[in-house]
């Protein structure tokens, strides 16, 4: 009837509200929700860990201790993160300024790999299999580069929604050059661990050389 609205019979209902900035960044961030899924993994792994941590047959303080120690070992991905995402962004940006949009992959292809790979080798090299859940430096170093593209794709949601919303400026980055920067984070730390557990396979296969050594040795005297 004239002068009510109808509903939409394609969607089998009226159109739902959908916020404005979220249009915005999701039409320009399509793995949106592949990331919401693995989100949703990593944060089980993880809520096991610390559930674990807790329930064991320790006491309190030292259950304490023990949580507060499994998360400092994580802390590293968000101090690297917050310098490496700022400062390469800021390039980013200014590199779309002048130069036009795909401008701002640049920085990232090579700044990432280039800090992300050795500072993610450092920090889970020597770590072995030492949490309960059996996570090697492997997994280890995925886990990092889905925390490092999951942080920058949040980041991403606040910062270029804003520069969309304001209105003269020239700065917002295409589709083409956002979304391989969440692979390339992903990447490089996946290559950091990947070269941290090489060096602990080796350095066990030397552990165990030696003491096959030291055995036949003995076995001669």
């Amino acid at each position: 009837m004239d002068g009510i609205d109808k509903p939409d019979r394609i969607n089998n209902g009226p159109k739902a509200f959908t916020p404005a900035w979220y249009s915005v960044t999701a039409r320009r961030l399509p793995l949106v929700e592949l990331y919401n899924q693995v989100y949703i993994v990593v944060a089980m792994i993880m809520s096991y860990q610390i559930h674990n941590q807790w329930i064991g047959g320790r006491k309190f303080g030292a259950n304490v201790l023990s949580s507060f120690a499994f998360l400092r070992s994580w802390s590293w991905i968000l101090r690297y993160w917050l310098v490496v995402y700022a400062t390469l962004t800021i390039i980013g940006i200014i590199g779309t300024a002048f130069y036009g949009p795909l401008m701002y992959l640049i920085p990232f292809l090579f700044g990432v790999p280039l800090v992300i790979i050795p500072m993610t080798y450092r920090n889970l090299v020597g770590g072995g299999c030492s949490l309960k859940f059996g996570i090697c430096a492997l997994v280890k170093g995925i886990l990092a580069g889905v925390v490092f593209a999951g942080l920058s794709l949040f980041a991403n949601y606040v910062i270029f929604s804003t520069i969309h919303l304001a209105q003269g400026l020239n700065l917002m980055p295409s589709i083409q050059s956002i979304t391989p920067t969440y692979q390339i984070w992903l990447v490089s730390a996946a290559i950091g661990g990947f070269a941290a557990r090489i060096a602990e396979v080796r350095g066990h296969t030397a552990d165990y050389h030696y003491m096959v050594d030291a055995l036949v040795e003995h076995s001669k005297d």
